[in-house]
């Protein structure tokens, strides 16, 4: 039977349902393996298991909103940010994938997002920087298992992961632009420095949807395949 932890981020919140205190990044614990709380799948966030149980184990974590695209919430942003302490202490690499054939993850939450005050909507940005950032100085190798659509911060914490690989008939894009305004989790930063600033500028400037294999051409992936990308890694 697989083992199999679930997860949901450490949030604090008001009598109004706002989300009001986060620890800062360079706060957080980063050993492995002190937690084994759980939660109801309502709740979860993240869902990690251990396909192989050989010597230098490999952590499948999924984004688990698969009815919300598998969109960033708080809880899922606070799951991913103190990640570490959650794996098991032999774990070796990591593969970050979307829970079900439709999303890796589109990015924002739009349905929670008209509902935030101004603090919420800080709060919000602050915890999709601090996530993909959490993932790009991970003390493991990463690798990004893109299937179906990847957006906005969907795109960055893939941009994040060491590797990248994406299905043929994936979608990616930085929708951001087109909505008047930009990639707040340092996609600007991370995709010019991956494939050049003129590529990155045309798929950021323009908000144009792209496929795993076009994604392969830019530079963007590592590897395009036909199947699973999660099976395939």
């Amino acid at each position: 039977m697989k083992n199999i932890l679930r997860l949901r981020g450490h949030v604090t919140v008001n009598s109004a349902g706002s989300v009001h205190e986060r620890l800062p990044l360079h706060q957080l614990k980063l050993k492995r393996g002190l937690s084994s709380a759980s939660s109801s799948k309502e709740e979860l966030d993240l869902e990690i298991t251990y396909p192989n149980r050989g010597k230098g184990r490999v952590a499948l974590v999924k984004l688990a909103r698969p009815s919300r695209y598998n969109s960033m919430s708080m809880t899922m942003g606070e799951s991913l940010i103190n990640l570490n302490e959650h794996l098991s202490k032999d774990t070796r690499c990591v593969v970050i994938t979307g829970e079900g054939d439709k999303a890796f993850s589109t990015g924002r939450d739009l349905k929670d997002s008209k509902n935030h005050t101004k603090e919420d909507a800080r709060n919000y940005m602050q915890r999709c920087l601090d996530s993909a950032l959490a993932i790009k100085r991970f003390s493991l190798p990463t690798v990004a298992a893109i299937n179906g659509f990847a957006f906005g911060w969907g795109m960055e914490v893939a941009l994040a992961c060491d590797l990248r690989v994406a299905k043929r008939d994936s979608v990616l894009c930085f929708p951001e632009c087109g909505l008047g305004i930009f990639p707040g989790a340092a996609g600007t930063v991370m995709l010019p420095r991956l494939v050049g600033p003129g590529v990155a500028k045309d798929l950021i400037l323009t908000s144009r949807k792209f496929s795993g294999e076009e994604a392969l051409e830019l530079g963007v992936v590592n590897r395009s395949i036909d199947g699973s990308s999660r099976d395939t890694v």
